[in-house]
């Protein structure tokens, strides 16, 4: 499994995803995925620009928990799960939409976060992963980075994580998306 921390992958290029515009497009190897990234974010936006950044770079649809019907999920062979994270996990609608998945033999899923401390991923992503692993989902990776937080006692302070995501976190969720190709060829 791989863990992205907004970290860039060493030694791993898949292409610049770069049109001769100087505009992101998907590698062709990675635009024939069937392939759905399912977000939840509110509050700042910070999920949306990284599940944007996947999305674009996979060539993928990008839809919210309620716009997908469970049962159409079967037809994609990768699933990108993510949101803020709320009182340690990720959304409700989220977890929710997870639970309602039929079990899967060996489906791959990555799940993805944003949080004012991304460093405890490991626990953030906990309640997500245990339902995904426990209906039989394959897990490619998993990504989180920082997001403007200003709930609670934050807000006192004005929150931390100001300007996050940046171009900086954008790029490392393109490698990131990128590095799941690896992880997914038989899906292309």
């Amino acid at each position: 499994m791989k863990f992205g921390r907004c970290a860039s992958f060493a030694g791993t290029k898949f292409g610049s995803g770069e049109s001769e515009a100087g505009k992101s497009s998907p590698p062709a190897r990675l635009s024939r995925m069937k392939a759905i990234v399912i977000f939840q974010s509110f509050h700042k936006g910070n999920t949306k620009k990284i599940a944007e950044a996947f999305a674009g770079e996979l060539g993928t649809k990008l839809v919210r928990p309620g716009e997908i019907k469970v049962n159409d999920l079967i037809n994609y062979g990768l699933i990108g799960f993510g949101s803020g994270i709320y009182f340690g996990k990720h959304h409700q609608g989220i977890l929710d939409l997870a639970e309602k998945i039929l079990p899967s033999a060996g489906q791959k899923v990555f799940i993805f976060s944003t949080a004012g401390l991304p460093q405890l991923k490991l626990i953030w992503h906990r309640a997500l992963r245990n339902i995904l692993k426990k209906k039989g989902f394959k897990i490619v990776g998993e990504f989180s980075c920082a997001g403007h937080d200003e709930v609670g006692p934050l807000e006192m302070i004005g929150g931390i994580n100001k300007g996050r995501p940046n171009e900086n976190d954008i790029k490392k969720a393109k490698q990131f998306a990128n590095s799941l190709y690896i992880h997914a060829p038989e899906v292309i």
